[in-house]
């Protein structure tokens, strides 16, 4: 598999066990994955998961959407709603350089469960905390919509 070409693409990730990721990638070398994480062999790394070469079934390039969610068909995927359940991937997500991979988690956060009082885990007001440190900070008009939102949800 010819993974290097994927590099910065926003692309679908197909798991030898047929699960399948959404976003855009970075290609991590086996010689920079060796030196990072003591495994060499090369990846593609989505937010804040990296996928080895040997782990992936397939990689599809996709168009980028132009709709309500652009670059993506919809507002999170399945690697957000993964992360949300613990709190070092969601605090990995809220303090991306990416600001499409904040938004996505945002937006799942938003719609997520746990969050709600009563059954939240014990890191929800840490969350929370966090989300308005984010909301107060950012330069990014999404960024700040989306934490105002989940906010005003669960805040």
């Amino acid at each position: 598999m010819d993974l290097p070409q994927f590099d910065g693409k926003l692309v679908r990730i197909v798991e030898a066990g047929g699960a399948s990721y959404v976003g855009r990638c970075e290609y991590l070398s086996d010689e920079y994955n060796l030196h990072e994480y003591g495994h060499s062999e090369p990846g593609l790394m989505l937010a804040c998961f990296l996928f080895y070469e040997g782990d992936i079934a397939d990689v599809i390039e996709l168009e980028e959407a132009d709709g309500p969610y652009r670059p993506f068909s919809d507002p999170y995927g399945t690697l957000e709603e993964e992360a949300a359940e613990d709190p070092d991937l969601i605090d990995e997500f809220l303090t991306s350089e990416d600001d499409d991979v904040v938004v996505r988690m945002l937006r799942c956060l938003h719609d997520c469960p746990n969050l709600e009082p009563g059954c939240a885990p014990a890191y929800r007001d840490a969350v929370l905390a966090q989300v308005r440190e984010l909301a107060a900070a950012t330069a990014s008009d999404a960024v700040a919509r989306e934490a105002a939102r989940l906010l005003e949800r669960w805040g």
